[in-house]
């Protein structure tokens, strides 16, 4: 089996990072183990495949390693506590769903993956109906005040132009949704037609019962 790959060059993590505290956790929990176990560098390299440089990095507490390389450590040295430091370092909560997810990158991630981020982004940019109302509102005061229409028309037709793409997109989804109820409903027929071929429904207690297209069967006078 080849030698995993090395872990890039550590730099120091800025000022007011919420990493640099579990950074020099890590640094006097990794110092700790290398004396505890009489190791120095070298045999740490050779077993993991890092650099001196990001071992000296490490214990410094300038920056922390990621999980897979705390875990090449971890057991190089026989000192699960390491991988534990290294994983609350860069576990985080989703912005968008609240998940906790692990940033194994070097900057700060908000979202646990690109669906959150983009649902986040949609929800946070303005209506395609505000942002044409603010652009007509906008050219409208402008030609008040005497603004040639050169300026003030180039943004109504981009705004325009962003309504009527989110119009399309919204009545695509309309009919996409219209033609899963039509297969729920067609569905749903064929499951009632099969149980009850007479076409009434005898059973008034059935979970299809409020969706189903056959009439309820009365039940008999007493």
């Amino acid at each position: 089996m080849g030698q995993p790959a090395a872990e890039p060059v550590t730099h120091k993590l800025l000022t007011g990072s919420s990493r640099l505290v579990h950074a020099r956790r890590f640094g006097a929990e990794l110092d700790r183990a290398m004396k505890s176990r009489g190791v120095g560098a070298r045999p740490v390299v050779a077993a993991t495949g890092v650099t001196r440089t990001s071992i000296r990095g490490w214990r410094r507490g300038d920056n922390i390693p990621r999980t897979e390389t705390a875990q090449r450590l971890a057991d190089a040295l026989a000192w699960p506590k390491l991988v534990a430091i290294a994983r609350e370092a860069r576990t985080a909560a989703c912005e968008r769903c609240g998940r906790s997810f692990v940033n194994e990158g070097g900057g700060p991630k908000r979202y646990c993956n690109e669906g959150c981020r983009l649902v986040d982004e949609q929800l946070r940019r303005p209506s395609a109906g505000v942002a044409l109302h603010a652009a007509v509102r906008a050219a409208a005061e402008a030609r008040l005040a005497n603004a040639p229409e050169r300026e003030t028309l180039p943004a109504i037709l981009d705004a325009l132009g962003a309504y009527e793409r989110s119009d399309a997109r919204h009545r695509l989804r309309v009919d996409q949704q219209g033609r899963v109820l039509e297969d729920h409903r067609t569905a749903v027929a064929a499951m009632c037609a099969a149980c009850e071929p007479e076409g009434r429904c005898r059973d008034g207690d059935c979970p299809l019962r409020s969706v189903s297209p056959l009439p309820l069967e009365a039940a008999p006078m007493a």
